[in-house]
């Protein structure tokens, strides 16, 4: 036998990272439990996005995690705070969450874009994190009755404009009242 080189199914069940994802599996669906989704149905979910996901991420621990994120936020609300504009909150909130933009003053050219007009009433933009505590705190308030907007800290993302994203003065309030 003439063997120059040696090749190993370096899959998920020869190596450790199957009885991890085994884990994790049964902690996501004990997670969404408490939520009211089966467990059943929570699994099988997480199949069928991790099966749709093998294309754009293929295999691996990324590509796993990307499928439980995806599952649970399909489930549960879900806030994004982060400072990328195009790919931090546009994703969460096309799959029905919520994102919050930290602008920063470094961006990569491939991050700047306006913000989908479709999505504008779920993503919005604050100074800095330290205005993310009242941002929240100030919808759960409204959401229990406790005040109305217009609510303070934070604007509604609109098109790009002069102060780069937002409109200056402008009240944050949403299609839900949220």
């Amino acid at each position: 036998m003439n063997v120059h080189w040696v090749g190993f199914d370096a899959d998920d069940t020869l190596w450790e990272k199957e009885r991890l994802q085994r884990h994790a599996r049964a902690r996501f669906k004990e997670v969404l439990a408490a939520y009211g989704v089966p467990p059943a149905r929570a699994g099988s979910r997480v199949d069928q996005i991790e099966i749709r996901n093998l294309g754009w991420y293929g295999y691996g621990a990324m590509s796993f995690g990307f499928s439980l994120i995806e599952a649970a936020v399909e489930r549960t609300p879900f806030l994004m705070v982060g400072n990328w504009l195009k790919s931090d909150g546009p994703p969460v909130v096309e799959l029905g969450g919520w994102a919050v933009h930290v602008p920063c003053a470094l961006t990569c050219a491939h991050e700047q874009a306006e913000v989908p007009a479709a999505l504008r009433d779920r993503f919005h933009q604050i100074g800095s994190l330290t205005e993310l505590p009242g941002w929240v705190g100030d919808r759960v308030a409204a959401r229990a009755g406790l005040h109305s907007p217009p609510m303070a800290g934070g604007q509604q993302v609109g098109e790009a404009g002069t102060a780069g994203l937002g409109r200056p003065g402008a009240q944050v309030t949403d299609s839900a009242g949220e």
